[in-house]
């Protein structure tokens, strides 16, 4: 029998009521629009709820008020100052491996807040994906920001080590073939299984068939396959669908080790699986891409800049049936394009024309003006003329 869900701002009431049964007296208020609760002490702490309500509403209902519980004791922890000497803190810093959309979202956020000074350090691997540090406790882990690293005295890269070799100590759990090549799953469960795609080392034993490939669609759970094998690629789809509609995500984005690097990886537009293996890069663009423009947009507000935040949308093609990525370029406003598959241009009395994003690059590249932001986006100020819509033309018949 399903368990019933509690609306978000029933999940957010139980949450301002476990927090004041802790013991927290400082002022408390519940934002909606946000679904976010800030507690004013010594200082505002925000508590974000969409993870803790996915999670909630994922378990049973016997279940729930210890999630509820971990939740609230996980973000008190989190909220604790961490101790001043390095040498105190070394053993308990591990490494994270999430979307480097993550680590710019936090940035944004401290920017929204006044804060442009502070932000959370990360390296990148493979274009997509982000390599942090937390400090790790019982019931939480508290990512490390820069200025954390300037108060102990060490480098981000000094920091990684230290957290690299603590997570060798942590024993990983490992489910694969008995013997052969195969796919292989860490569920180990305890946070850092992202985490693990670093341990190389611990990659390169495992037998596949061509390239290593990896996917980290959760937190929870790294999938290792071979880039010729397809049952296995297969198996990593299917287990990656699924990481994905969990709580605490990472990336629908699969990576091949290229000698000592992770890059970022697609199947040949011939095999078998290319179309799911791209609708999960689909779906991570998506989310990446409508958290940043959230974000954005409030940033802007809050600095008075008149700039269209344009929206990265899916839609199924008519003809085809497969559902393609498109964003808007609108005549007479300022924006910021995400990159997509496709561009529809239109505004005021032309007719709206959809061309895919290489076309409108290769003709207008000079008006598109990239931010060096992730995920990137285009500045357009201006518009194609007649003329150079005639020559891209209308490439998507009956989208």
């Amino acid at each position: 029998m399903d368990v019933p869900d509690k609306s978000k701002d029933e999940f957010a009431q139980l949450v301002i009521t476990r927090l004041r049964e802790t013991g927290v007296t400082g002022e408390i208020s519940y934002d909606p629009d946000e679904f976010q609760i800030a507690v004013v002490g010594d200082k505002e702490s925000l508590l974000f709820l969409n993870n803790a309500y996915q999670e909630y509403c994922s378990v049973s209902e016997e279940h729930r008020p210890q999630a509820l519980r971990r939740f609230v004791r996980g973000w008190l922890q989190a909220h604790k100052s961490p101790p001043e000497e390095y040498t105190d803190i070394r053993p308990d810093i591990l490494p994270a491996v999430r979307s480097r959309n993550f680590f710019e979202s936090a940035r944004l956020r401290m920017a929204i807040g006044g804060d442009d000074d502070t932000f959370l350090p990360y390296q990148t691997l493979g274009d997509d994906l982000g390599l942090g540090l937390v400090y790790d406790m019982p019931d939480s882990m508290k990512p490390i920001s820069n200025k954390e690293l300037a108060l102990w005295g060490v480098t981000f890269y000094e920091a990684l080590e230290a957290a690299r070799e603590n997570l060798r100590q942590l024993r990983p759990r490992i489910v694969g073939p008995k013997e052969g090549e195969g796919v292989y799953v860490f569920t180990t469960k305890d946070g850092y299984d992202s985490s693990r795609l670093i341990l190389l080392e611990l990659i390169r034993q495992f037998q596949v068939t061509g390239d290593y490939i990896a996917m980290a669609p959760g937190r929870e759970m790294l999938i290792v396959a071979g880039s010729e094998d397809e049952p296995g690629l297969e198996a990593m789809v299917a287990l990656a669908e699924k990481a994905l509609q969990q709580p605490r995500t990472v990336s629908g984005i699969a990576f091949r080790l290229d000698g000592d690097e992770w890059v970022s990886w697609m199947p040949k537009a011939s095999h078998s699986l290319y179309d799911q293996f791209r609708m999960l890069r689909i779906q991570s663009s998506g989310q990446d891409y409508a958290e940043q423009k959230e974000l954005l947009d409030r940033l802007h507000e809050t600095r008075g800049d008149d700039v269209s935040v344009a929206s990265y949308s899916v839609v199924q093609h008519k003809d085809t049936g497969h559902r393609i990525s498109y964003c808007e370029w609108t005549k007479g406003t300022i924006s910021l394009l995400p990159q997509a598959e496709w561009i529809v241009l239109g505004g005021g009395d032309r007719k709206r024309v959809m061309v895919s994003w290489d076309k409108v690059a290769e003709i207008v590249g000079d008006l598109m003006t990239p931010m060096g932001m992730y995920p990137e986006r285009y500045r357009v100020e201006g518009f194609p003329t007649a003329d150079q819509l005639a020559a891209m033309g209308n490439e998507v018949k009956g989208s």
